[in-house]
């Protein structure tokens, strides 16, 4: 209630839910350096490692970006033209993932300038699941070199469909 400008806003103007989980709004700098400053103060206050995201860092549902903020974003670089209405047009997924691969990029170096030896590593869902669902474009991550190590999360029940989804991964 502190902060309303926290909360991830669907199309329909609502905060998003989805898995259970109320969403901030992973767009936003003040919350982008909320989370940044929590990881930060676990690197430098104790002696880890390494820090792990997953599919909720950086990471937001596809339904999220309809705040004031983000669509002002967006507005800026599309001739003052709103969003689509739809939020699984490819356009408007590849912008907000190239905001969270900066936001990531940042979390990267910043972990990486307070402690030169901590791993980030990224256990992000199969791709491209991950980037339609979570606007996580972890191929990206990878061929930029702002992650290093990533375990996929490759669930499956039977072992022919575990190998065929990690094959198909391989290949990315």
């Amino acid at each position: 209630k502190k902060y309303p400008y926290y909360a991830a806003i669907g199309p329909d103007g609502k905060a998003v839910e989805k898995n259970g989980f109320k969403w901030m709004n992973a767009f936003h700098p003040l919350v982008q350096n909320f989370v940044k400053s929590l990881v930060l103060e676990v690197v430098k206050k104790y002696d880890i490692d390494g820090i792990q995201g997953d599919d909720r860092l950086p990471a937001v549902p596809s339904l999220a970006g309809y705040d004031p903020y983000t669509v002002a974003e967006y507005k800026k670089e599309h001739q003052r033209l709103a969003p689509p209405a739809n939020h699984l047009d490819s356009n408007w997924i590849k912008w907000r993932a190239k905001r969270l691969n900066t936001f990531g990029k940042d979390l990267y170096q910043s972990v990486k300038a307070a402690k030169p030896n901590v791993l980030v590593s990224m256990a992000p869902s199969i791709y491209p699941w991950s980037l339609q669902e979570y606007l996580q474009d972890w191929p990206t991550w990878l061929r930029e070199g702002y992650v290093d190590y990533i375990v996929v999360q490759l669930y499956r029940y039977k072992l022919d469909e575990y190998e065929k989804i990690l094959q198909e991964t391989l290949e990315l």
